[in-house]
């Protein structure tokens, strides 16, 4: 992987990271005294939340996949530099 994939995947990232904190600062707490309708509003608000963090999470292991790759790579480098 390159610079520009391990950029295109810290962008990824960053961007579900905004998405998902976005949504928790919005999102209300359950009121369980509250009517139906405004307690089944809050439980979708949470299953969405729910999903945004299953995206950011997703997003942090590509950019981990791509950070060892590269940092494996620049080993492999530094032993051919190293040998000659």
């Amino acid at each position: 992987m390159s610079e520009r994939d391990i950029s295109l995947a810290a962008l990824r990232w960053h961007d579900a990271r905004i998405r998902r904190l976005d949504m928790a600062r919005h999102k209300p707490g359950i009121d369980y005294n509250a009517p139906l309708w405004i307690y089944r509003e809050q439980i979708k608000a949470g299953e969405r939340l729910k999903e945004a963090k299953r995206q950011e999470r997703a997003a942090l292991r590509v950019l981990a996949k791509a950070c060892e790759a590269q940092r494996g790579r620049q080993i492999d480098d530094a032993l051919i530099i190293q040998c000659v």
